[in-house]
């Protein structure tokens, strides 16, 4: 009779658990289906109900979506508190204190992770903490990584030729995007680092091509433009820069960029239009809150080029009034001096004020400069 009894007494339980787990899971089923139609309070009231611990990253993932990153972490801290071992959740976690910041945390997570499984996108986490927290050698090594356990994975690959980019090693660079492109012709993020790394090389025609290659696949962002507009510059079509600078400023409501004026100005002085040329850099001055030295010193400049030397003499003597370090303005009022003064004290004098302010500069400009000094001394000599 008691066995009977102990023997109904477990079947009774074995059922209620049977019950609560269905209770538990419908639960966690009706938050997941909420959460997938977008009724996000919703389905963390769902989740709420259930009694199990997975209930703690299936909230999180709400929050997660909804850009709460903050209590994001207070649910999966909570789930790690009872299960510390689930791998998805401690990615996740890596994911969520990245995202916060919270980079020694990131980094030990994305250390043990990749300790415990060599996967790509471990890997690729980590190195975007080391980057974050400015260990750049640590990423790079990390990116590589990466592409030696996925030769082909795109985010790696993106940031070793960005590296590489910035250490100006274009050709290593250009292999890698080659070696993307190969594969993906049409990836308008490696054909605008590839754009990129011609402007860097120089090579201002295939540049403009790739570029323009960008706006073919819609890729029109302001900055296409603009480079577009600098190659054109850097290829002595000068016009069509101009033309490409204007219709930028309209299209991109950039009218009163002052860097754009400045660039239109160096287009017509390039073209011999000083009147245009002074306009746009005065316009580009006007727009200005910070110095004017780089204005002045090109007025300066495409007027001396024309032989408007007591002009070009104003507008070097402003230059040096904005930036009085500036080398190349103090080197040119010295050139002026000594073509146009016939007072051959004061032509010594700025050579020699020339070469006592700036004792760095470079070997040509100084050899120069004391060529002068030496001619001009014998010529005071000989006259005395």
């Amino acid at each position: 009779m008691i066995k009977k009894m102990l023997k109904r007494n477990n079947i009774i339980l074995v059922l209620f658990y049977i019950q609560f787990a269905n209770i538990n899971a419908q639960h966690i089923e009706i938050g997941d289906n909420l959460f997938a139609a977008g009724f996000y309070n919703k389905a963390i009231e769902n989740y709420l109900l259930s009694k199990e611990n997975i209930k703690e990253f299936k909230i999180a993932k709400v929050h997660e979506a909804n850009g709460d990153y903050v209590n994001a972490l207070k649910n999966l801290e909570n789930y790690i508190a009872v299960d510390s071992l689930n791998t998805l959740v401690n990615f996740m976690y890596g994911k969520t204190v990245l995202q916060l910041k919270k980079l020694k945390k990131a980094i030990a997570t994305f250390e043990k992770l990749t300790e415990e499984n060599e996967n790509p996108t471990y890997f690729y986490y980590l190195g975007l903490a080391y980057e974050q927290d400015l260990k750049i050698l640590e990423a790079v090594k990390t990116f590589q990584k990466v592409i030696e356990l996925d030769n082909f994975h795109l985010k790696s690959n993106y940031k070793i030729a960005l590296f590489e980019m910035r250490a100006e090693r274009w050709e290593k660079a250009m292999a890698i995007i080659e070696k993307i492109l190969k594969q993906q012709p049409q990836n308008t993020d490696f054909i605008s680092l590839k754009a990129q790394c011609l402007y860097g090389k120089s090579d201002f025609k295939n540049a403009k091509k790739a570029f323009e290659y960008l706006i073919e696949l819609n890729f029109k962002e302001q900055f296409v433009y603009e480079k577009i507009a600098l190659c054109l510059m850097k290829l002595k079509e000068y016009q069509k820069s101009i033309d490409v600078y204007e219709s930028l400023m309209i299209q991109f409501e950039e009218i009163d960029n002052p860097d754009f004026h400045y660039n239109i100005g160096l287009n017509y002085g390039y073209l011999k239009n000083l009147k245009l040329a002074e306009k746009h850099f005065m316009i580009s001055k006007e727009l200005k809150t910070a110095t004017f030295e780089k204005e002045y010193f090109s007025i300066a400049l495409f007027n001396q080029e024309n032989g408007n030397l007591t002009k070009a003499l104003t507008f070097y003597k402003k230059t040096i009034q904005e930036q009085p370090e500036y080398l190349e303005a103090h080197y040119q009022i010295a050139l002026i001096t000594d073509e146009t003064s016939k007072d051959l004290t004061v032509k010594l004098k700025t050579f020699e004020n020339l070469k006592a302010k700036f004792p760095d500069m470079d070997n040509e400009k100084l050899s120069y400069i004391e060529y002068r000094i030496k001619a001009i001394k014998k010529e005071i000599h000989l006259k005395g």
